[in-house]
């Protein structure tokens, strides 16, 4: 083997970065509208209001996250891709429909007023912005299928090219409503992201012409695929997601139970962003360690190494903009919180300072156990998960009186570790599995 051929920190940083490059710039996205909203009217109300919204958007668009995945895995022929395309298109509309029933007058007074406990004015923006935002489902189902083909196809750069025309669609639509629209900063940011995720959508199906044109023209049979088969590989991840994704709407329902409910509404989500970047740079990372593992797993050692590498200094960045004037640069003046709610958030961005290392470490167990196929455990951890947090949430405003965005950063942070821990026998099973399989690791021939 020539060095040419080994793996190294260089070679996986190089394969990595433009998966990351993808999830930054999607990570960026609710930054840039939180940024804008709070440089609106009624700032408080509307930050409120969107993350509300958006917090309840995310739970109808979680059972279709998952489809990029399926279709990865599963397309292999023209008929195939027609019965993925089909399930994509039935799970997408339906969970548009549940939207649609949940926003309805009678359903959303006892969501908003007996469940979630908002504020009469803040209820009233987030049935507005969650109306707007009904097209979510449908199009991100569309979308992530789209992508899938793409990347079963090796086409990765086209999911890029869409990401990037979803920002700058989401970014331009709320900065022109900013600019020369009267409406609230909530209906603004709804608005902007329905029209991100419907031109990503279009996009990408555009990019995948190629693709479903030799799919239907060139390609052989592909081995029979009924929908059965689709529901059981599909219910598991479908579910992981869902589970992962309701974490940050529970988190909302008891904030209007706890101390100081409005300013911890108003800065959960700039907050969520925040940590969402440190998170995106980890969960791009999960696609590099399935692919560049290799088949003899001896890309296994350099993984690790470079894992190692990622969390450090990951974890110096967030240190670095925490604790140094790039607090004030980033919370006042990229965000565009006020001082007041900016010395609100300072204590849960503390707490939330194992955010990066835990991230990477619980991508590493998860990407052991898909290597092993032992997919069952990461479900489990995403329910334990929103166990703790649900219990840890409980806890601390009902009996100890924390404030709700402290109690929140605690809660999500205890949430993560449990996971992690949850994950140590699973996923050192599966390393081990895997080695047994393989042999010893140590360095891999061109995997990328």
């Amino acid at each position: 083997m020539t060095g040419k051929d080994k793996l190294n920190s260089a070679r996986i940083f190089s394969f990595w970065l433009p998966l990351a490059s993808t999830w930054l710039m999607m990570a960026i996205e609710g930054p840039i509208m939180a940024a804008v909203i709070a440089r609106m009217a009624e700032p408080k109300i509307n930050l409120a209001a969107y993350g509300v919204s958006f917090s309840l958007a995310l739970i109808a668009e979680a059972p279709v996250m998952m489809l990029m995945t399926t279709a990865t895995a599963l397309v292999n022929g023209w008929r195939s891709y027609n019965k993925l395309l089909n399930f994509s298109a039935i799970l997408g509309l339906l969970m548009s429909a549940l939207m649609l029933l949940m926003v309805t007058d009678i359903p959303y007074r006892i969501l908003s007023s007996n469940i979630l406990n908002l504020p009469e004015n803040v209820a009233a923006i987030t049935q507005t912005a969650i109306t707007i935002m009904l097209i979510w489902p449908a199009a991100i189902a569309y979308r992530r299928f789209y992508q899938g083909v793409l990347i079963r196809y090796r086409q990765t750069n086209r999911v890029a090219a869409g990401t990037i025309l979803r920002i700058l669609s989401s970014s331009s639509v709320v900065l022109l409503l900013y600019k020369f629209s009267v409406c609230s900063g909530a209906i603004a940011g709804a608005a902007a992201l329905s029209a991100g995720v419907l031109v990503e959508a279009i996009s990408v199906r555009v990019m995948a012409s190629g693709i479903v044109t030799r799919l239907k023209n060139n390609t052989p049979e592909d081995p029979p695929l009924d929908y059965m088969e689709i529901v059981r590989f599909y219910l598991p991840l479908g579910i992981t997601t869902f589970v992962a994704l309701s974490i940050h709407p529970v988190v909302t329902f008891f904030m209007g139970k706890a101390r100081m409910p409005l300013e911890s509404l108003a800065v959960l989500p700039v907050l969520n962003s925040f940590t969402f970047l440190f998170k995106a740079m980890a969960l791009s990372y999960q696609e590099v360690i399935v692919a560049l593992i290799g088949k003899d797993s001896r890309g296994y050692r350099p993984l690790l190494v470079f894992s190692w590498q990622l969390g450090l200094v990951m974890s110096l960045i967030y240190v670095l903009v925490i604790t140094t004037p790039l607090y004030s640069f980033w919370f006042q003046g990229v965000a565009g919180l006020t001082p007041e709610l900016a010395s609100f958030v300072f204590m849960p961005a503390l707490l939330l300072l194992p955010v990066p290392a835990c991230a990477v470490w619980l991508i590493w167990e998860r990407g052991m156990l898909l290597k092993a196929k032992r997919t069952r455990f990461i479900t489990h951890s995403s329910i334990i998960e929103l166990s703790v947090v649900v219990l840890t949430l409980f806890i601390l405003i009902k009996y100890a009186n924390c404030i709700g965005a402290v109690a929140a950063a605690a809660a999500l942070m205890i949430g993560r570790i449990a996971a992690n821990i949850y994950l140590i026998i699973p996923s050192l099973k599966a390393r081990h599995f895997i080695l047994k399989q393989t042999g010893p690791p140590g360095e891999v021939k061109n995997s990328a």
